[in-house]
């Protein structure tokens, strides 16, 4: 799941279709969504390709389903925010709002976060990768 959470995006805004067009840091458009009839949204990439699928789920939650049907991860509610399970059903972290946006936080370390912008999307918090940000040995 932190793949699908890594910062590939630098802010959305909505869009007409009822979901959110996403834009790189130089303003190029990664990718957009849009509402879907199972009460999701529908992601595709920057070429027009479906990425990835939402849908509510059983445990009052979403899952993100692959363009084949299959299950990538899922969210349950939790009470310090929603649990966050991967594809074989493992606990990778939890995602929860905060005043201004939202976080994620995961078992490997990876922290991502986010603002809200006025164009009812979300800026990216380049600084909360920075725990994360790893370099290879010098020698």
């Amino acid at each position: 799941m932190s793949e699908f959470l890594d910062d590939t995006f630098h802010h959305s805004q909505e869009n007409l279709l009822g979901g959110h067009d996403y834009y790189g840091a130089h303003g190029s458009l990664e990718g957009y969504s849009q509402k879907n009839i199972l009460g999701g949204e529908d992601h595709f990439d920057s070429s027009g390709q479906l990425a990835a699928r939402t849908q509510p789920n059983i445990f009052d939650g979403v899952d993100v389903v692959d363009p084949a049907g299959g299950i990538q991860a899922h969210t349950e509610p939790g009470p310090t925010g929603a649990s966050v399970y991967g594809s074989g059903g493992e606990f990778e972290g939890t995602m929860r709002e905060t005043p201004g946006g939202g976080e994620f936080i995961g078992l490997d370390g990876h922290h991502a976060s986010w603002q809200d912008n006025l164009l009812g999307g979300v800026n990216v918090d380049p600084m909360s990768q920075v725990g994360t940000i790893s370099f290879p040995p010098l020698i």
